[in-house]
């Protein structure tokens, strides 16, 4: 019995040891586990939203269509109706934060109005009043971009970023008819299409709504680079994306 509580002692402190070696082992294998799925880096992305193509102005040359020819010199203003914009992307994150994105997009919207001038008052009813559409206007617009994002590490649920990106875009623009109260005066605004270079800037929240899928509301700036006889191009894209991660 005297050598019990030594017996004891010696027993309790080869167990407490071998407790103290085992737990970093036992947290290595259970945190994470070894057979967690790994997510991949690639993403895909598919989003629709408003495309409001901001109103512009340029100078022109207005010309008669009926009796003799006559011509001026003048502006023109013109002003869009909201339409929808469609894209597609797929994506790769990349260390610290960044992200690379291929994206295409659709996006179609209409002329609301013309408000042409005649600077040297050579067509009085060109006095700069609007006149709204009496026929054609509508625009198409398909581009495709490659985009570079930065997510901020905020949230592992609520992950808001900033990005920009550059890239080509068609336009194909269907010639317009306007006109004022009563039909005067009628004016038409030719169209046409062309291939030009668009840059953009976007900001949005990546929403998790689980391991695999995101909500991703965002607003984009997007100009494409026209000539100058043509409008300026500035819009302002509202966008709701839906992101998934294999």
């Amino acid at each position: 019995m005297p050598h019990l509580p030594r017996a004891f002692f010696i027993l309790a402190s080869v167990i407490g040891a071998t407790q103290i070696m085992s737990a970093p082992m036992a947290a290595a294998q259970s945190f994470p586990p070894q057979n967690a799925p790994v997510q991949s880096p690639w993403y895909i992305e598919g989003s629709g939203g408003l495309d409001w193509r901001m109103d512009a102005s340029r100078s022109t040359t207005f010309f008669s269509l009926v009796g003799p020819p006559v011509s001026t010199p003048g502006t023109n203003t013109i002003a869009f109706d909201p339409g929808y914009n469609l894209g597609l992307g797929v994506g790769y994150k990349l260390p610290w934060g960044f992200r690379a994105e291929i994206e295409g997009n659709y996006s179609h919207y209409t002329v609301s109005s013309l408000s042409p001038l005649s600077t040297n008052g050579a067509f009085p009813a060109l006095n700069g009043s609007r006149l709204n559409v009496q026929s054609g206007g509508a625009r198409d617009e398909y581009g495709g971009t490659v985009n570079a994002y930065y997510d901020l590490p905020m949230s592992v649920s609520y992950v808001p970023y900033i990005g920009v990106g550059g890239g080509l875009e068609t336009i194909n623009a269907e010639t317009v008819t306007v006109a004022g109260p009563g039909g005067v005066p009628h004016f038409t605004e030719f169209g046409g299409n062309a291939t030009d270079a668009i840059i953009l800037a976007e900001v949005g929240m990546t929403i998790a709504l689980n391991e695999k899928w995101s909500v991703v509301p965002s607003y984009r700036f997007q100009h494409v680079f026209l000539n100058s006889a043509a409008f300026p191009d500035n819009a302002n894209i509202f966008k709701l994306g839906i992101r998934y991660s294999p």
